[in-house]
């Protein structure tokens, strides 16, 4: 056997079997045994991190188990597991940017599982549900939405630290969905506020997100480096709402085109000719916008607007240091191309698809919907 108790909390004891780890919370009149994420093994041995309050497990034949962040079970009580939702404090949240690999010399190499990127949320939920998570920064804005699924009893769950995804390039026929509330990049350094939201309760918690300690940024280099991540995102954001606004009119032009052949207008034949003559401008804008997935294979890249946006966005991703002046030249040509690829854009809807949609008002037919002008930049120079 072997015992531990806790650094602590002295009520709360570990105790290592022949069968497995149990844990008592009230110094050892009640035992539990514990099965989460570990086997019923001999136990030889156990300790208490002093600095990270992980429990560390040596068991015969299974190596160490580490059991991430035991101070939930300092706080619970009878009151808390019958609340509807409780929220425990969540630790402090270390960045790092490289993070360990899991190469090895053969199929032989075992791997264990490592503790979770980021902040770990442990919620206790009476009856269990779809929770949503919702994280603001200092300031009160929200920086990421996602949901999870809490079972009755403790979870443990995790923010990896990202704000909420840009928009992403819509899928293509054939092409798996993407998963529901996709992350997007990494946050920077500081204090941030967890809300856990179940059907009508809320519990809320702040965590402090460290920086890499080998990073030498300033506050100020933080907030050059999140400031790019913005700009070089908003980029992002208008050229996928140009990518959504050609497929919607390609999707608008298919639905007019089968009213037009439907209800045989006096001019159907010169209607069918605008539109095939729309759906060849949308095909031509789209070209040189991006390669969407239906095109051929091997068109060249370099000259498409979203590849000029597309490298502002990737070189964000590959280092946590503020931004380089070519960083920030780069950032500047996929504003420059994208600024005037929207001039042509803005002057197709309002000249060509507005003139069609008074076209087939007139015979009668189904309106498309109009469209706002999409900008990158203000009249001041300024993002929009």
């Amino acid at each position: 056997l072997s015992l531990e108790q806790d650094p602590v909390d002295r009520d709360l004891l570990f105790l290592g079997t022949s069968r497995g780890l149990w844990v008592s919370l009230d110094g050892g009149r009640r035992w539990m045994p514990w099965r989460h994420g570990l086997p019923a093994v001999p136990v030889t041995d156990l300790a208490v991190h002093p600095r990270d309050h992980d429990l560390v497990i040596a068991t015969f034949g299974r190596g160490l188990y580490v059991l991430d962040d035991v101070r939930p079970l300092r706080e619970i009580s009878a009151a808390v597991l019958t609340e509807p939702l409780h929220l425990f404090a969540i630790p402090d949240a270390r960045q790092h940017w490289l993070r360990a690999g899991t190469g090895g010399h053969g199929a032989d190499v075992f791997h264990g599982e490592s503790r979770p990127y980021g902040a770990l949320l442990t919620v206790a939920s009476a009856e269990g549900g779809t929770a949503e998570i919702r994280v603001e920064d200092a300031s009160g804005q929200t920086v990421r939405t996602f949901h999870e699924s809490l079972d009755p009893g403790i979870n443990r769950i995790t923010w990896g630290l990202e704000r909420n995804a840009f928009k992403l390039s819509p899928r293509g026929a054939g092409q798996p969905p993407r998963p529901p509330d996709p992350p997007g990049p990494e946050v920077p350094p500081g204090a941030y506020t967890v809300t856990v939201k179940l059907a009508d309760h809320e519990a809320r918690s702040p965590v402090r997100v460290l920086p890499d300690p080998r990073s030498r940024n300033t506050e100020a280099d933080w907030q050059a480096r999140w400031a790019a991540v913005l700009r070089a995102g908003h980029l992002q954001d208008v050229g996928i709402s140009a990518v959504e606004r050609l497929r919607k009119t390609r999707t608008d032009l298919e639905t007019v085109t089968a009213k037009i052949r439907t209800d045989a207008p006096p001019e159907a034949k010169l209607l069918l000719q605008a539109a095939h003559g729309l759906r060849t401008k949308v095909d031509a804008l789209e070209a040189r916008l991006r390669i969407a997935p239906e095109m051929p294979i091997g068109l060249p890249r370099e000259d498409l607007v979203m590849e000029k946006v597309w490298a502002a966005v990737d070189n964000l991703q590959t280092s946590m240091d503020p931004p380089t002046p070519t960083l920030i030249a780069v950032i500047e040509r996929g504003e420059k191309a994208l600024d005037a690829y929207l001039i042509d854009l803005n002057r197709f809807y309002a000249e060509d698809v507005e003139a069609f949609r008074k076209r087939i008002a007139a015979a009668g037919l189904e309106l498309m919907p109009g469209t706002a002008p999409l900008r990158v930049l203000d009249a001041t120079g300024r993002i929009r």
